[in-house]
């Protein structure tokens, strides 16, 4: 599942800044300013948990500490610094108000610092707790780091580089609001509202937008994977896209038959509304009487170009008005007059779900003043506007200042725009239908009648001719009605009158979904008070009590008993849960007939990286209504529940060695990574090791490596990394040597810090020389104290050496495949030697953690009982729950058992782990429980 917070602090690392930038307190300090003066959305009684969210962030950038609040009066507050087994009190004034909660953050990040507590070489934690501060206000407010800033200006201009999508974040997630047409994204198949699991190995939750794109873009022509989960479909879908420069046409046009103009803008950039004007003239030429605007997928842009789009098609009227906290900026723009004549021809809009931002002001403003029709899906609901601040130390602050609103204050922010006529489009896999969520939602019996929605199956790679939305459109345009009625300022009226014409229209376009489905009645006996009253002779039998397990199909049998005097027509069962494997399920049922019963399956197909989790599953009978093609219903007839448990096998990861040699070079200094892997009997055919830095001069060649056969023999692979010694400022060569299940998502961790001045100093012999051992020693990964153990030697053994830094010395034997490293304090030189002594190597095993819950003596208390254990000692251990670090264990022992109690909040609750040992081997451990108790 996903790894939250601890990877924003893991990809804010990657990203390395000079050491000339500003310090942590000046980044925090300035970004609160920002926040008071300017911040569209920040509420001044929020200060206090804006700190609490600033502690957490300080938590997560380091496994070592926990910062806690023990006492809290109106003036003062006290908080304990765990660390290892000590705890230190730091004593700060209480906050007031948001200039005081960045003090205090500063003071907490100085005080570590100066206890030399956490590590902040590349001064990245004033970024974090600066950036934590501005996204607990929201979502589009963020830091923008000085590497990222340029980049970032770049797109705003409309050429970069990248995929050829438009992200944001929705309900703490990172979605995709729309692919742009013809670029890579858009031709690899990803869709508006996807969320972005994971880029390459990086699990995305909690990441800003800012820390995405750093991971998307990179040089053109090179690849990207990215993981997307889509609404209804079980596991992530995986996307190996190319990067391109990313060029975005705006504006397509073309004449559809009977004089009807077609324009699709996929953007607002810079010259939009100019090649807007050209398009529309264009088919004004050739005798259009009528359009079909499309901006379906139209993510935004500039604002002033949707602006000037609105008012080609309004007469005095107001277009769309910002609102901020500084009164200048709160401005209503009314349409004026143009030089050209304006399009006063009927107007149709389509919409989905990647139409935001700007062109939710166009869509707005048509809507509101009732100039056209507005068909399609609800918008996206991005209304607001941000200013980019720039600091001294290159970075800026992007900070949400305003948010508009539509005409009649209607506001677009969140809430999105609904078409006059919903298009709900459902898929079909055996007997699961596919369907938006919220889609579904809108077919409740308590939506309005006045409300028009058609369900349809979308073709494939529709054409103008197939596409539903646009030949629906034309139908309309088409009608005679229009010759006597205007569609401007009586788009309420023209629907109820042209509702017949409609209907068989829709009728013919949901034939594509109904066709599909056996014994569907379109006209059914069955309606919302029928279904009510005869619900008490009808029961819905499901076991109470279900284990899954990840990674295979579960079948869910249940029951319906129709004791009623009427025949039970279109009968689907829906799943709702708070674990999205299990959540927005339907299964058509059909038909169930009077006095009868009817016994169903439901499979559930349970990828392999769900994680181990309890919850509750609802279900529910419902009845799809669909004698009225513009109005279907979804009508409940009866409710079930189970308490599932689902349960993740455990990955067994294998065993593993890696040695370090130095390779000469005069301008480069060079590393050669050898990493073995032991064999082992699991199946592993999506396993990967992968070569991570956080340091943007390293250069690292051969950083993926696939174990396809590690099932059959042990693995030898290699990877080369370089530095430019003569730019090369920093005192440690940091990476991360990545063992990785994609199949499961199980992966561990070693981190590995090695001394530049050691490494520098390394010098290779121009011909071998001859040590015997004063003592046992062990025989290290690399040249420092925190490699892992390769061997052992004893002492009076006999060695041959090949070169040596200032403390260790190198050993290569059995044709340099085997290296290892040993303190030169703890030998002696020979002349020679008879025969050097063989290494048996040694294998190191990442920690393992094994956790339970159990119901707790209290309402919403769990008991959580682990036990972690490695082969070597461990160093600490962190619980988080839900993002909140509230357990730091620091022993050193092989064999950990824990017992705490936690408290659930209510839904679903996340428990996580992170275990390391002294060598920095981290494996990392996800349960999920959930609290019904609302």
């Amino acid at each position: 599942m996903i790894l939250r917070n601890i990877f924003l602090v893991l990809i804010a690392l990657f990203l390395i800044l000079s050491d000339s930038f500003a310090n942590s307190r000046k980044t925090i300090e300035s970004t609160a300013s920002y926040v008071s003066k300017s911040s569209h959305f920040y509420e001044k009684d929020t200060y206090e948990n804006i700190f609490l969210k600033g502690i957490d962030s300080i938590n997560l950038f380091s496994e070592n500490i926990l910062v806690e609040i023990t006492r809290k009066s109106r003036r003062n507050l006290e908080l304990a610094v765990n660390i290892e087994d000590k705890k230190e009190i730091l004593n700060l004034r209480n906050n007031k108000n948001i200039r005081d909660v960045a003090r205090n953050l500063s003071l907490i990040i100085e005080f570590l610092k100066e206890k030399n507590y956490i590590e902040d070489e590349n001064k990245q934690l004033g970024y974090i707790v600066a950036n934590t501060i501005l996204q607990e206000i929201d979502e589009y407010s963020s830091i923008i780091r000085p590497e990222i800033l340029e980049q970032f200006l770049i797109e705003s201009k409309g050429s970069f580089g990248g995929l050829g999508i438009v992200i944001g974040i929705r309900d703490e997630r990172l979605t995709i609001i729309s692919p742009i047409e013809d670029t890579p994204a858009f031709k690899a198949g990803i869709k508006a509202n996807d969320v972005i699991q994971r880029i390459e190995d990086f699990d995305t939750e909690g990441y800003s937008l800012e820390q995405a794109i750093k991971l998307l873009r990179g040089e053109k022509g090179t690849p990207v994977t990215i993981y997307i989960e889509r609404a209804n479909i079980a596991d992530l879908i995986r996307f190996d896209i190319t990067r391109d420069i990313i060029n975005i046409e705006s504006i397509k046009s073309r004449k559809l038959k009977k004089n009807i103009g077609y324009i699709k803008v996929n953007s607002f950039q810079s010259n939009t509304y100019n090649q807007f004007l050209e398009s529309l003239q264009s088919l004004r030429s050739e005798g259009i009487y009528s359009l079909i605007l499309d901006l379906r997928g139209n993510p935004g842009g500039l604002f002033d170009q949707a602006l000037k789009i609105s008012n080609i098609f309004l007469e005095k009227k107001l277009i769309v008005s910002t609102k901020s906290k500084n009164k200048q900026m709160n401005i209503n723009f009314f349409s004026n007059p143009l030089d050209i004549p304006k399009f006063d021809g009927p107007l149709i809009v389509l919409v989905d779900g990647g139409s935001a931002s700007a062109s939710e002001i166009v869509i707005g403003a048509i809507k509101n003043n009732q100039r056209g029709l507005i068909l399609g899906e609800k918008t996206f609901g991005k209304g607001t506007i941000q200013e980019v601040y720039k600091q001294d130390d290159g970075s800026a602050v992007k900070l949400t200042i305003a948010e508009y609103l539509n005409p009649q204050d209607y506001r677009v922010h969140l809430n999105g725009i609904s078409p006059d006529i919903n298009f709900i489009s459902v898929n079909q896999e055996d007997d699961l239908l596919l369907v938006k969520k919220e889609a579904f939602n809108e077919l409740s019996p308590d939506i309005p009648d006045k409300r028009l929605n058609i369900i349809y199956t979308p073709k494939e790679d529709s054409l103008d001719n197939t596409d539903e939305l646009i030949v629906f459109s034309t139908s309309i345009l088409n009608s005679e009605l229009l010759k006597k009625i205007s569609l401007e300022d009586n788009v309420k009226n023209f629907l109820s009158l042209i509702e017949n014409e409609m209907s068989l229209n829709a009728r013919n376009i949901s034939d594509s979904f109904t066709n599909n489905l056996k014994d569907f009645r379109v006209i059914s006996d069955l309606n919302q008070s029928k279904t009510t009253s005869y619900n008490k002779d009808i029961s819905l039998v499901i076991k109470k009590n279900i284990n899954f397990q990840s990674g295979k199909k579960e079948k869910i049998i249940g029951k319906i008993n129709n004791d009623s005097s009427v025949d039970m027509t279109n009968l689907i069962i829906k799943s709702e849960s708070a674990n999205k494997s299990l959540d927005n399920k339907f299964f058509y049922i059909g038909s169930v007939e009077s006095k009868d019963n009817f016994t169903f399956e439901m499979i559930f197909d349970l990828p392999n990286w769900v994680e181990s989790s309890k919850d509750r599953v609802e279900f529910t009978l419902l009845h799809l209504a669909m004698s009225d093609p513009l109005r279907p219903k979804l009508v409940n007839i009866k409710e079930a529940s189970s308490n599932i448990i689902l349960q993740k096998e455990e990955f067994i990861f294998p065993r593993f060695s890696y040695s370090i040699r130095p390779l000469n070079s005069k301008k480069l200094f060079k590393l050669n990574l050898d990493i073995y892997v032991e064999k082992t009997p699991l199946d592993c055919k999506k396993c990967v090791i992968k070569i991570l830095s956080k340091d943007t001069n390293l250069i690292i060649k051969n950083k993926i490596h696939k174990l396809d056969n590690i099932n059959k023999k042990d693995v030898e692979i290699e990877s080369i990394l370089s530095v430019n010694t003569e730019e090369y400022t920093k005192n440690k060569i940091g990476f991360t040597i990545r063992f990785h299940d994609k199949n499961t998502h199980s992966f561990f961790d070693k981190d590995v810090s090695i001394s530049v001045e050691e490494l520098s100093s390394f010098t290779r012999f121009k011909k071998n020389k001859f040590y015997k051992l004063s003592k046992n020693s062990l025989l290290l990964s690399e040249p420092g104290s925190s490699g892992i153990l390769i061997g052992t030697m004893k002492e009076n053994d006999e060695i041959e050496a090949a070169g040596k830094t200032n403390n260790f010395v190198l050993i290569e034997s059995d044709n340099e495949k085997t290296i290892s490293w040993i303190r030169d304090s703890n030998l002696k030189p020979l002349a020679s030697i008879s025969k050097s002594n063989n290494i048996s190597k040694h294998y190191e095993e990442a920690p393992k953690i094994s956790v339970k819950s159990s119901i707790g003596d209290k309402d919403n208390v769990i008991k959580i009982t682990s036990h972690i254990k490695d082969s070597t000692n461990l160093k600490n251990i962190n619980y988080f729950l839900n993002e909140k670090k509230i357990r730091l264990i620091s022993k050193n022992e092989k064999s950990i058992n824990d017992s705490f109690n936690i408290k659930l909040k209510p839904g679903r609750n996340k428990l996580y782990i992170i275990a390391s040992d002294k060598k920095n081997i981290k494996t990392y451990k996800e349960i999920f429980i959930t609290n019904n108790d609302e």
